[in-house]
């Protein structure tokens, strides 16, 4: 099964998310894609709907029970307490499990006295990341809730020496309810590496003391040829600190031998599998350059739209500028992909130092930059070219780099009411940007 396919045995969970933020709604949604079980959501954005949902009454008829209810507690209308406060004194809606989403502190302790003798369970979500912690609540809820558990289907490789682990670890694996586990087993790195280029499990277990690799090393290896993988290490007693390191590199979590219980073993697999996905979602929902901290070309497309509309309706000009990092093969090749990456981040501190902060600076590719500003009375194209042209004189004055930091740039301007897409705008960009390119060859 490819990592990012769910299982096929899943138990489908209707949910109904009671939540007036519609931003908050999306998010939810998104995290619980990459759960291990199947969630189905019906959304209503205050407490009265919320009711009106639960009892069947207009214009929810035909709503399905659900199997679970997220419920905000701030809510219009009629807030969280009270629609839990309802349901709790139902008799046909109090046996459903309640999640409670709560940002404030002060909200716990009269959450708490209304949960009382009732299904409630609070959790308090502040940023997408922590989702996570909702969506591992919600499963653990639900397995135990339910009388007949659909488990989750797994192909996980072991790569174990000892013979008498293996054994135990396939015996621990088979007792775990929640789980249905198909194990291969190999010995050596060289062999689940091997056997990791024709297959695809959902998991690797690694011993990181193995006959052909010892240590940190043998994750290493593993993570260089096949990155997206799901993996948790097994370690001795002793090697704590090489496990964490492990994770530190990238592994989802680690074992220490003669510590596991079927139950932890069981719960570390399926939050290892959770937090895999919940990653995958992160990064396609991500705004952010990791390395230089700008916003990447999803986040520069979707808000530099915005910005283009905003100076239509405001009757001012538009101006894209593209840039490029000069010579940044010869610094990767000459002192290695380390100063290379702190060239690309003094390129992005200059770049935001020559730009407001309502302006929109963006890392879009390997070396490629884009801004996006508003034009500002007396700072067109000529004054933007000129306040980057001395920003970089400044960054290599007295520097103490084997290099020099240069950039070519490119700029398109866009006047209100213009017609041109984006997409064009960009490109007239472009082809100044290698205009200027061309130019510095032939005078070097």
């Amino acid at each position: 099964m490819n990592l990012s396919e769910k299982p096929i045995d899943k138990r489908l969970v209707n949910v109904l998310l009671v939540e007036d933020d519609p931003v908050d709604a999306q998010m939810t949604q998104e995290a619980f894609r990459a759960a291990t079980m199947d969630f189905k959501f019906n959304w209503v954005d205050d407490g009265v709907k919320g009711l009106r949902y639960l009892k069947h009454d207009t214009p929810y008829e035909d709503s399905t029970r659900p199997d679970l209810i997220l419920l905000d507690i701030n809510l219009p209308r009629k807030d969280g307490r009270k629609v839990l406060q309802e349901i709790k004194n139902d008799d046909q809606l109090k046996s459903i499990p309640v999640v409670l989403f709560t940002t404030s502190d002060t909200h716990v302790d009269l959450i708490k006295k209304y949960a009382l003798d009732s299904r409630c369970y609070i959790v308090k979500p502040s940023s997408f990341g922590q989702f996570s912690v909702i969506v591992r609540t919600v499963e653990d809820l639900l397995i135990s809730d339910s009388a007949t558990v659909v488990p989750l289907t797994l192909n996980v490789l072991l790569i174990e020496d000892d013979a008498g682990d293996e054994a135990l670890l396939r015996e621990l694996l088979a007792e775990e309810r929640t789980l249905d586990i198909h194990l291969d087993w190999v010995t050596r790195l060289q062999a689940g590496m091997e056997y990791l280029r024709d297959h695809h499990p959902d998991l690797v277990l690694l011993d990181l003391e193995l006959p052909d690799s010892q240590g940190l090393e043998t994750f290493l290896k593993l993570r260089a040829g096949f990155p997206s993988l799901t993996t948790i290490v097994l370690t001795g007693l002793n090697d704590d600190v090489l496990a964490l390191e492990a994770v530190r590199r990238g592994a989802q979590d680690y074992l220490v031998k003669g510590q596991i219980t079927g139950k932890a073993l069981g719960r570390i697999v399926r939050y290892s599998i959770e937090r895999d996905r919940v990653r995958n979602v992160l990064q396609s929902l991500a705004v952010r350059d990791e390395l230089t901290g700008l916003y990447n070309r999803r986040g520069f497309l979707t808000l530099v739209d915005q910005q283009i509309k905003s100076a239509n309706r405001n009757g001012l000009n538009f101006i894209l500028c593209l840039a490029d990092l000069d010579g940044m093969k010869q610094i990767n090749d000459q002192h290695g992909h380390g100063e290379g990456d702190q060239a690309l981040k003094t390129t992005a501190d200059i770049l935001t130092e020559c730009f407001r902060t309502s302006d929109i600076v963006a890392r879009i590719g390997g070396d490629e930059f884009a801004i996006g500003a508003v034009e500002e009375p007396g700072g067109g194209a000529a004054v933007l070219q000129r306040r980057l042209g001395d920003a970089l004189k400044k960054a290599n004055a007295g520097n103490h780099r084997p290099y020099q930091i240069s950039c070519s740039f490119g700029m398109a301007r866009l006047e209100p009411q213009d017609s041109t897409t984006l997409e064009n705008l960009m490109a007239r960009a472009d082809s100044a940007l290698y205009d200027q390119k061309r130019n510095k060859k032939k005078t070097s």
